[in-house]
């Protein structure tokens, strides 16, 4: 494992929040009924507070950066990983972990496109999705790495001496909030996941649909989306919503009059800060009630199988290089 300090153009913008109220070994868990109080976005990477680094693990043949933040002189903390819907130098993710770090969490955000160029800001980032990065997805990304990568992010995190005992959160962004809900099923370590604006309907070459597994989805789920979003239907939202709670798993769901994406603050046009503080204050309580307790032991999701690879890789809405690009 390696670490370093981020540079502020790494580590930047999003939305924090400053909590209070922080009781049981100075971090989140006794502060279920605090209220945030909001401060201006984008403020979380230099609150002193906060230690943050990037670090890397062993996962397999795979060597996976990922971007650590957890609360400075508090702990041990419960954790929570953040799936990325695209570059894990988008500002936001990095901004959304040094925000579970300020409400009391240790935050660990991924790296599952490892296997991208390489790329130093969001800006070049950008201008080098395409056919490039299209073709890496469809060769590179497969559901049994992202699972193996997550498990080894836990894995690293159950080192480190800030991380509590319990199970693990799971925070995903459109792509990443269709991962974490795949993980889901197929981790006992996970105690929540948190999905905004996932996909769980759609599947492809690479993963399956969280609709396919969603019988194996024992653990509570908090779902963020839209009135009207062709990239994650709401129809196939509401039937997720009935296997949940034909099985009893605890299922929160909210709706928000805005823009698929909308709780990316580096996306002009698509960002909306009503829509993201309300979001992460509903985030914060959720994670806060079922975090810092054992994980529900329950039967896990078979493996892929080689039905996923005689699947053509979708189209439209179905992509999964759109998905990851939101």
């Amino acid at each position: 494992m390696t670490s370093r300090r981020f540079t502020r153009r790494q580590f930047v913008s999003a939305a924090s929040f400053a909590i209070g109220g922080i009781g049981l070994n100075g971090c989140s868990q006794a502060s279920k009924h605090a209220r945030p109080m909001q401060v201006p976005w984008g403020t979380a990477f230099s609150d002193p507070s906060v230690a943050r680094s990037a670090v890397s693990f062993k996962s397999g043949t795979d060597n996976v950066p990922a971007l650590l933040a957890y609360p400075r002189d508090r702990g041990p903390c419960p954790a929570v990983l953040v799936i990325h819907a695209s570059w894990l130098v988008e500002p936001y993710v990095g901004e959304t972990v040094a925000m579970l770090a300020q409400a009391g969490f240790v935050g660990l955000a991924v790296d599952l496109f490892h296997f991208f160029p390489r790329v130093s800001s969001w800006e070049e980032a950008r201008s080098a999705q395409g056919p490039q990065t299209a073709k890496l997805i469809e060769t590179e990304f497969r559901e049994p790495r992202m699972v193996r990568n997550l498990q080894s992010g836990i894995e690293y995190l159950r080192t480190q001496p800030f991380t509590a005992t319990g199970g693990i959160g799971v925070i995903g962004f459109c792509g990443g909030g269709w991962n974490a809900l795949l993980f889901g099923a197929q981790s006992n370590e996970v105690g929540a996941v948190v999905a905004y604006y996932a996909p769980v309907g759609s599947s492809n070459i690479q993963h399956r649909a969280p609709l396919e597994l969603a019988s194996y989805l024992r653990v509570p789920v908090q779902y963020h989306g839209v009135r009207e979003d062709p990239n994650a239907p709401p129809a196939d939202v509401d039937r997720l919503q009935a296997v949940l709670a034909a099985q009893a798993t605890p299922f929160e769901r909210y709706t928000y009059q805005a823009e698929h994406g909308f709780f990316a603050y580096d996306r002009n046009g698509i960002f909306d800060p009503k829509a993201a503080t309300l979001s992460w204050e509903r985030t914060l309580v959720f994670l806060r009630k079922y975090l810092g307790r054992p994980a529900p032991v329950h039967g896990l999701a078979p493996a892929t199988s080689a039905d996923l690879n005689k699947r053509g890789p979708a189209k439209g809405v179905g992509d999964h290089l759109m998905f990851h690009s939101h």
